[in-house]
């Protein structure tokens, strides 16, 4: 709003200082109220940022556990087909010394 030309009547210039003042009070009142709504949204908006972080935390572990435990599994996988190798090898042998004593 444009301020209007002070009148010289003191009655008129009366009424526009508090008009004036009246207008600087709304103004400022919308302001603080502006204020606290984006004081709220930033707050908001920090909660968020910060649940996001967590839960970005919490499925990184999530997935490191499941490389763990998924690394576990294969070396112990690996040690069974290791053992099962050498107990064929061990059990042909055995059955070669045995066909060989046989045969002699």
């Amino acid at each position: 709003m444009t301020r209007a030309q002070p009148t010289t009547n003191k009655k008129h210039r009366k009424q526009f200082v508090e008009k004036d003042r009246a207008l600087e009070l709304a103004t400022s009142i919308v302001d603080v109220q502006e204020q606290k709504s984006q004081a709220k949204v930033d707050k908001r908006q920090v909660s968020h940022e910060q649940k996001d972080s967590s839960s970005k935390q919490s499925s990184k572990s999530r997935l490191k556990e499941a490389m763990e435990k998924l690394s576990a599994q294969s070396k112990a996988k690996k040690r069974r087909r290791r053992a099962e190798i050498t107990s064929v090898k061990t059990d042909s042998t055995k059955a070669t010394s045995k066909r060989v004593a046989f045969a002699c």
